[in-house]
Formats: C-alpha cells, sequence, structure tokens
C-alpha cells in the first residue's frame, strides 16, 4: 500500500458513468410489459452486477477516494467475477434449459474465494495508473477467480445456445446463431482485455463497456427470437384451426391464386388440395368474374345427378390499406336444405315422442301420488306412534299420533340420544318396555322398536322408532292375573268348606246328641237340685256350638240369605261397641259418618262380619305401639271404572265404608296373599287365617268390592264398597 499513487483519471469515470446510464435505462426498460416475468429476474441480476461494477469504478477513479481505491476494486472484484453466472443464468431462461443447482454453488465459491483473497491481500497487487486512469494489477487469485469462476459458465452459456440452435426453426436458428456470435465476441474481448494485455503489462479497463455490448446483444437477440417464434406459432396455429373447420376455406393472394384450401372446401369443389394450390380460383366458381366483396353468392356445381349448391363469401385481406389478399368461405347450402328438412322432420318426432313421455310422466306422477296419498293415510292411522331420525338428530318423519303426542318436530334437532337409540345407530334392532306416569298418578306402559334405517348404498343414515301404547293390554293382564288368584281363592275356600262342612255334619250330630239328653235331664230334675243348674250351663253352650256349626255350615250349603235394607249406623255402632271390649286403652276408636241416614242392601250379619274381621285385624296391627282406629262411611257414586288389585270397581252406586289404621302396615310380598286361606303374619295359637278370607268371600256373595291402601309404618286402609240400599 506504501506505493500507491493517486491522481485524478476523468477519462475512466467518464466511461463508467456512461455505461451506468445506459444501463439504469435497460433495468426501468425491462419492467415493461414487452418483458416477460421469467426473464426479468435474470435480467435484472446481470444488469444489477453491471451497474454496482460501474459505481465502483467512478468511486475508483475520484480523488475524493483516494483511500479507499484498494477496496473499491475488491469489491468492483465481487462483481465481476459473477458475471458469468448471470450471463449463463440468462442463456438458460432463454433457450428453457435447465440448469443444475451446482452452478449457484459454484458461484458462491467464487465470491467467497475473492473475498477471503482480499481480505488476505492475495487478489490484486497493486494499483497502476495508465493511459485512462487508475487500473489493479492482479496477482495469481485475481487469474484463478478469471479462469475457474468466470469463464466455465460462459462456455456452458455458449454450449446451450448451441443446443438450441440444432433443433430450432428458421428463423429462431438465425436469432440463436446471431446471439452465439455475439457472446464468442464479448468474451474474446474481455479476454483480451482482462487475461492476455495484462501478462505484457498493458492495462485497458474496458470491462464495463464489454457488458454493455453483450447485454444489448442479448436483448436483442432475444427479442427477435421471440417475434420469430410467436410469428411461425401463429401461422401454424392458423393453418390447423382452418384445417379443423366445417365450413370451407380458402385463402387467395392479392390475385385471386389459391395460397391455403382446408379438406372442407377441397370436398366441395371436388378438387384436391395439391391440384388447387397456386391456379386462380374463379374458374372454379361459375358465376363469379370477379375478385370482390361477395356475401353468400349462390353457385351450382356438378352433374345433375350430384348436383350441389354452394353460396361463397369473399373478404378482402388488408394491410394499412393495401389488398393483400381474400378469404372465402363456402357453405353447402342444398345440405343445408336437408338439414333444415331433417331437423324440422326430428322436431316433429321430437314433440310427439315427448307428448307421450309427458302423459306416461303424468300417469306416473298420479300413481305416485296416490301411493304417496295411502302412504300417509296408512301412517297416521296406525295405532302406534311412528318417527324418524337421521344421524346428525334431525327428525325426518312423524305421523299424525307421535304430533299429538310430543308436537310437531320434523326439521327439529335433538341430539340427545338415548342409550338405546344409541345402540340402534350403530345398527342394533331394538325392542323394549317403558313406563310413564300422568298427571293424575296414573301408569302408562308402552312398547318401544327401533329399527336402523339404511340408504341405497347400504350406508346406515338414521333410525326409525315405533312406540305402541299397551296400557290396556297391561290392564288386561293385571285383571286376568287378579281373575286367576280369585279363581285360585275362590277353589281353596270350596275345599275349606267341603271339609269345614264335613267336620261340621258330624259335630252336628254330637251336639244334637248331647242337646237331646240335657234337655231329658232338665224336664227329670227337681227344681231345687243344684246340679240343674250346671246342666243347664251345658246346654247353653251347647247351642252355642250348635249356632257356630250353623256358620260353618253358611258356606257349604246354597242357602237364601236374607238380604234387605238395612241401617248403616246401628250395624256400626254394634261392631265398635264389641271392638271396644277387647281393644287396648292405647287404641282409639273413632266414627265418621253422614249427617242423613244411610241404608245398605244386604245381610245385615255378613256386613257385621266384614267389618267385625276387618276392625280386628287392625287393633292387631297397633297393639304393641298404639294408635287410632277410624271407620267412615257414606254413600259413593262412580262414574267410571276403579282398577282394583282385587278386581275392577264398576260404575255405580255404592256404600262406601273405610277401617283405616295407624299401624305397621302391610308389606309388598304380603299383600299378594293376604286373602289366602290359613295364611297369617300373627304368632302360633294367635290366629288361623280364615278372617280376610272369610271377608273376602262375603264382600263377593253380596257383590260388593274391596280396595286396599298400605304403606310400611304409616298404616293401612280398606274400603268396602258395598251395595247401597234400594228404594
Amino acid at each position: 500500500m506504501d506505493n500507491f499513487f493517486f491522481e485524478k483519471s476523468a477519462t475512466h469515470a467518464i466511461l463508467s458513468f456512461t455505461a451506468l446510464i445506459v444501463q439504469l435505462g435497460f433495468f426501468i426498460s425491462v419492467y415493461g410489459d414487452n418483458y416477460e416475468k421469467a426473464y426479468r429476474r435474470p435480467l435484472h441480476y446481470l444488469i444489477l452486477l453491471g451497474m454496482a461494477w460501474s459505481v465502483l469504478s467512478i468511486f475508483a477513479q475520484l480523488p475524493i477516494f483516494e483511500a479507499s481505491k484498494y477496496w473499491f476494486f475488491h469489491l468492483s472484484a465481487l462483481c465481476w467475477v459473477q458475471i458469468g453466472f448471470a450471463a449463463l443464468y440468462c442463456v438458460s431462461t432463454i433457450t428453457l434449459e435447465k440448469i443444475t443447482p451446482l452452478w449457484k454453488f459454484w458461484n458462491g465459491i467464487g465470491i467467497l474465494f475473492v473475498a477471503l483473497s482480499s481480505v488476505l491481500n492475495g487478489f490484486f497487487i497493486n494499483i497502476e495508473k495508465t493511459w485512462y486512469g487508475y487500473s489493479a494489477s492482479g496477482n495469481t487469485g485475481y487469474f484463478v477467480a478469471v479462469l475457474f469462476f468466470m469463464v466455465p459458465p460462459f462456455l456452458v452459456a455458449l454450449y446451450l445456445i448451441f443446443k438450441r440452435m440444432r433443433v430450432a426453426k428458421d428463423y429462431s436458428k438465425q436469432m440463436l446463431r446471431t446471439l452465439f456470435f455475439a457472446l464468442v465476441m464479448a468474451c474474446t474481448f474481455s479476454f483480451t482485455l482482462d487475461i492476455i494485455l495484462p501478462i505484457f503489462d498493458i492495462y485497458v479497463y474496458g470491462e464495463s463497456f464489454s457488458l454493455v455490448v453483450l447485454f444489448i446483444i442479448i436483448m436483442l437477440c432475444r427479442t427477435g427470437l421471440i417475434l420469430s417464434e410467436y410469428s411461425l406459432d401463429i401461422q401454424q396455429a392458423t393453418r390447423i384451426v382452418i384445417e379443423q373447420l366445417d365450413e370451407g376455406v380458402i385463402l387467395l393472394n392479392e390475385n385471386g391464386q389459391v395460397l391455403l384450401a382446408n379438406p372442407s372446401a377441397c370436398a366441395l369443389l371436388a378438387i384436391r388440395e395439391v391440384a388447387l394450390i397456386g391456379k386462380n380460383i374463379l374458374p372454379y366458381l361459375p358465376g363469379i368474374t370477379s375478385l370482390s366483396t361477395i356475401e353468400g353468392f349462390p353457385v351450382p356445381l356438378g352433374s345433375n345427378v350430384n348436383a350441389i349448391t354452394i353460396s361463397v363469401t369473399m373478404t378482402p385481406q388488408s394491410t394499412y390499406g393495401i389488398i393483400r389478399g381474400y378469404k372465402l368461405i363456402l357453405r353447402d347450402i342444398s345440405r343445408e336444405a336437408n338439414l333444415k328438412k331433417g331437423y324440422t322432420l326430428l322436431q316433429e318426432q321430437f314433440k310427439e315422442e315427448k307428448y307421450k313421455y309427458r302423459l306416461e310422466l303424468t300417469r306416473i306422477q298420479k300413481i305416485l301420488e296416490e301411493q304417496d296419498t295411502f302412504l300417509v293415510a296408512l301412517l297416521n292411522n296406525l295405532p302406534f306412534r311412528l318417527w324418524a331420525k337421521n344421524n346428525q338428530g334431525v327428525y325426518t318423519k312423524q305421523n299424525q299420533l307421535d304430533i299429538k303426542i310430543q308436537g310437531d318436530k320434523t326439521g327439529q334437532t335433538d341430539d340427545s340420544y338415548t342409550e338405546e337409540e344409541k345402540q340402534a345407530i350403530h345398527g342394533e334392532l331394538l325392542h323394549f318396555d317403558t313406563e310413564s306416569e300422568t298427571n293424575e298418578d296414573e301408569k302408562q306402559y308402552f312398547k318401544n322398536f327401533l329399527i336402523p334405517l339404511y340408504s341405497d348404498e347400504h350406508k346406515q343414515e338414521g333410525i326409525l322408532g315405533i312406540t305402541e301404547d299397551i296400557t290396556e293390554i297391561k290392564l288386561l293382564e293385571l285383571e286376568r292375573n287378579q281373575l286367576k288368584d280369585r279363581l285360585l281363592l275362590a277353589s281353596k275356600m270350596e275345599d275349606l268348606n267341603n271339609i269345614a262342612g264335613g267336620i261340621a255334619h258330624d259335630f252336628n250330630n254330637i251336639l244334637g246328641a248331647q242337646i237331646g239328653f240335657c234337655e231329658l235331664a232338665l224336664e227329670t230334675m227337681p227344681e231345687d237340685l243344684r246340679a240343674k243348674k250346671y246342666v243347664e250351663e251345658i246346654l247353653q253352650s251347647a247351642n252355642r256350638a250348635k249356632d257356630l256349626v250353623q256358620l260353618l255350615l253358611h258356606n257349604k250349603q246354597n242357602k237364601t240369605q236374607a238380604t234387605e235394607n238395612f241401617s248403616v249406623a246401628l250395624v256400626v255402632d254394634e261392631v265398635i261397641n264389641q271392638l271396644a271390649v277387647s281393644c287396648p286403652e292405647q287404641i282409639q276408636i273413632k266414627k265418621e259418618a253422614p249427617l242423613l241416614p244411610v241404608q245398605a242392601f244386604g245381610d245385615s250379619t255378613d256386613f257385621h262380619r266384614v267389618l267385625i274381621n276387618l276392625g280386628t285385624n287392625a287393633i292387631f296391627a297397633m297393639k304393641e305401639k298404639g294408635g287410632e282406629l277410624l271407620i267412615s262411611f257414606k254413600p259413593l257414586h262412580l262414574d267410571q271404572e276403579i282398577p282394583s288389585k282385587f278386581g275392577t270397581i264398576p260404575p255405580g252406586d255404592f256404600l262406601w265404608i273405610s277401617v283405616k289404621d295407624t299401624g305397621e302396615g302391610i308389606s309388598p310380598n304380603t299383600i299378594n296373599r293376604i286373602f289366602t286361606p290359613f295364611f297369617t303374619t300373627k304368632a302360633p295359637n294367635q290366629g288361623l287365617g280364615l278372617g280376610l278370607p272369610v271377608t273376602i268371600s262375603l264382600i263377593k256373595e253380596a257383590k260388593g268390592y274391596i280396595t286396599l291402601e298400605t304403606a310400611i309404618g304409616k298404616g293401612t286402609n280398606f274400603c268396602v264398597y258395598w251395595p247401597l240400599g234400594k228404594t
């Protein structure tokens, strides 16, 4: 750096500035619409390198940057070392040839090489003053950069142009040949200035000018290449299009000689294209004597057998007001007439077929409407609810019964699937029973079916739900079971009556003998005899036993009962008085009766026994903890039947009497067996289990009914519906 010397050099600065202005103009023009987008990037890359090189060259010649000349030359080396790759990039784009990414990597190696050489002072030896300004003398690194990073890309670019030139069309080949020789001259010129002359210590800084010349040549050649290929492609495309037309097309020169005739035109004129090319067209078109504008002129062609008539339309083709040729359009109007006639016939046939199809379509639509009406009527009159959902939970179908129950939900979304619905969506066919309660606390029973729905492609797309109200069936089943239980109870009672009747019959014979001998003994005994009193007591006990035997024989013998109207209040008072004798102190007996007297119809003794049995059981249920026994009655009219576990109560007038206690209640397992003979929950020697069976037997004989309400820990209420007194 000590032997550097600095002097002003205007020649080199002006030359570089001129190159910069020219390159700037090219840089701006590349943004125009005349350049395709694919070419803008490589061209900008090349121009920017040249502009940067020119700017650095200008700064290197100015005296104000004398201390930095060395680095300006190194920075300019970073620009020109990429010129070869930039040229290859442009040529590959022009020739449509792809280059390997290795060249980009190689270009990066060149940049790195120059940068490292500059830092290590191994690229430029010195800056020397020449006849036109300052120039840097290169070291070994300089020649390595030129030979390895500039020359190889240029050689590959020349190879790509030569390869493309071998297969190009005439005009394209000429343009590529010009571009090839221009690049060779530019490379030779730059190589001479930068390599050959410096060997002889002659330094001429002409690189910037060489780049300008190279870029101009590339632009001009590329423009000529684009224009020539575009023009050639247009001519080929025009000929292809004309040959594919159904109409006859003939292109003439200004003298009327045929330049081009498509196959349709040759077929109409009955001549080959080879025989027609170059000949005047007028002899082939009778009636047309001159070249002018003609519109639809009819021309007869051919003999009588194959005669046709064509219409001829002639249009002049001009450029800048000068006629360059003519275009003829030939149409076979006789064929068009036949086609029109055939088309008219086809239209008539089409209308006739269309009318037939319309009638058939109307008939099918009517059948479908009738079927749809039938299906809708069938669905809406089914005795069960029917609905359908798709997989998204949207209701797609409901019959009228389902709409009546849960409202119209068609089109609404309900994605709250039950577990059963989820199983049906996965393809399972399900049927199950459910139950619910109405506002009147009445139970309803339903039988449900869930059926998967499938599309025509066998894809599961929804579910069909069927809900049938089986409440009546359930009630009938319940009534059937009750009848079955009553039949079983009647059978047991009949067996009991047979046993009791046999025992009572034999016991009655024994009692008859005892009573007879007691009566004879009383007649023979004196009045003052002390033993006579004992015999009277024996006779009284025997008579009570006789009454008991008659009671047992009551169910065996089919005797006529003493049915009549009787006062309910009197019987209830007798029952309460009788129960009160054996009732514990912790149990209270109460009565609720209407103000007006009430009469019932039937056997008052049976009615008395029914209340005694129910009251005795009530007192037994409260004997440990005490409580309250309430006997209430009133006349009652039923408008509708009442289902009961022990028989359905029909509508009518009844005496309603309730025996209600506050005892322990009856368990559900025990309720079904309370009217079974000999069934008891009492301890041994405390009861035989005949009270309630006899009670229900007496109620049925009187054509009455009984119901039961009980709750564990709260008590039991027996309600008897006894026939009301007759007027």
